[in-house]
């Protein structure tokens, strides 16, 4: 059996987010759910710069910070590759979304994790925000990838819905 969890983040990967929309949300009888994805600002500047056991300690404390944000049990974290996460919110409208995603940001930056590259001067986030009143997760994937691009064309700790 697969465990479907990443192994260096300690969160769901790719798979277990779909079984969990699947499984579990369903079984909820949730009928709407919002997507946030979440990348680390210029991450393989970060990489670079310092050392992969600081980059692997980076992302760990990152997921934990997003993790503590979330709402409800039944919201879900995972990491989906590299410095890119995906948070799931039952029945989360786009402003309960964006809400969400800016406590996030707020939480990220305030770890005060130095970043030389970054115009902050720290690790921040960019997040894109979608919500649906279905869960078709290939389509809230979609949109809060559209969502994710506009944000990081905005610079980093962008947020776009």
């Amino acid at each position: 059996m697969l465990s479907h969890v990443d192994p260096l983040a300690d969160l769901a990967d790719r798979q277990g987010l779909a079984r969990f929309v699947d499984q579990h949300m369903r079984a909820l009888g949730a009928s709407a759910a919002s997507m946030l994805l979440i990348e680390i600002d210029m991450f393989p500047s970060y990489s670079d710069r310092y050392s992969a056991q600081a980059a692997d300690l980076c992302l760990r404390g990152v997921a934990s910070t997003l993790q503590r944000r979330l709402r409800h049990y039944s919201d879900l974290l995972a990491r989906l590759e590299g410095a890119t996460f995906a948070a799931i919110i039952q029945g989360g409208d786009a402003e309960t979304a964006a809400l969400v995603a800016q406590r996030m940001q707020a939480a990220v930056y305030a770890l005060g994790i130095p970043h030389a590259a970054s115009p902050a001067e720290r690790v921040t986030v960019s997040i894109g925000a979608a919500a649906r009143r279905d869960l078709d997760l290939d389509a809230l994937l979609a949109q809060a990838q559209a969502a994710l691009q506009r944000a990081k064309q905005a610079g980093p700790g962008g947020l776009s819905r």
